[in-house]
């Protein structure tokens, strides 16, 4: 494997990690568990989402948490939005004060996931993320874009094609993302699938967002790291998943097989894994999914 000294890894747990979790988490307990990922070490924590609460219940405190939100030095925050009125809202309840100093935005490679995630086409969500990342730069925050199904499409049963994501990647560092996220949003890539689409790809300003579905997901971090990249989401306790996809894909690769894996092969990434173990007690009694990995895999 090409030798890395250190990798940085973007949390997601209580925001894609906590989406999908059909009984609500106190606000309260997302503060203690934001906080026990950020004394884990943890130095990117996407936190949560000003989306529409109707469709995505689990985010409709998302106000009144970043108002509860305390500034750690060292540690940057990412709340999701969707198109202005996200933007809007975030701003107006207080993101900056917050110590949060970063937006992520989300469309996809394939048509199909992208009307069903999103309700609009491709191109169209380019159109309104134009103005969002025009306004958030205005306002001094940095842009996160994610591209969902690059590597397979969950609708048509085929592989995506590299130029697609490519243009879509273009398009996003265009109009102002200081870092695109390209996501297996179903869990199906392998290796070599990993390959097909990095080695094209500058490694530069890229992130990789793995779901671990057939066990592959660390094989394709380790692809990644031979091919140059460095930049991956993780998500405490294996928590997530994608509610969009036809096949409910599942949980995002573990925050804590990628610290031991890490670990196992001279990485640094910051994170205490016994911390970290801390932190995964911390949320495991509220939400209803399963863990992927005992929290006696790290202490």
């Amino acid at each position: 494997m090409a030798k890395l000294s250190s990798i940085r890894v973007h949390e997601v747990a209580p925001r894609d990690g906590l989406q999908d979790e059909s009984r609500f988490v106190p606000t309260e307990t997302k503060l203690k568990f934001i906080a026990a990922l950020a004394s884990a070490g943890c130095r990117s924590i996407e936190i949560t989402a000003f989306v529409n609460r109707k469709k995505i219940p689990q985010m409709a405190d998302a106000e009144e948490l970043i108002r509860n939100l305390k500034p750690v030095e060292g540690v940057e925050y990412t709340v999701l939005v969707p198109n202005m009125r996200g933007l809007e809202n975030a701003l107006k309840c207080g993101i900056k004060t917050s110590g949060t100093r970063n937006i992520a935005v989300f469309t996809a490679a394939t048509e199909d996931f992208s009307v069903r995630n999103i309700g609009m086409s491709v191109e169209q969500s380019l159109r309104e993320f134009t103005e969002v990342i025009r306004t958030a730069n205005a306002e001094g925050l940095s842009v996160r874009g994610y591209i969902s199904t690059c590597f397979y499409d969950p609708f048509r049963h085929e592989k995506v094609g590299t130029k697609k994501v490519r243009k879509v990647a273009d398009k996003l560092f265009e109009i102002g993302c200081r870092e695109v996220c390209l996501a297996d949003t179903t869990g199906d890539a392998a290796p070599k699938d990993v390959y097909r689409l990095l080695h094209r790809i500058d490694p530069k300003m890229t992130a990789l967002h793995f779901h671990d579905k057939n066990g592959e997901a660390i094989r394709n971090v380790r692809e990644s790291i031979e091919l140059g990249f460095n930049s991956f989401d993780s998500s405490a306790g294996g928590l997530g998943g994608c509610p969009m996809a036809p096949e409910r894909a599942p949980g995002n690769i573990a925050t804590e097989n990628l610290i031991k894996f890490a670990l196992d092969n001279g990485i640094i990434t910051g994170i205490d894994p016994v911390k970290l173990t801390n932190a995964i007690r911390c949320i495991a009694p509220h939400v209803s999914k399963r863990l992927t990995t005992t929290c006696s895999t790290l202490a």
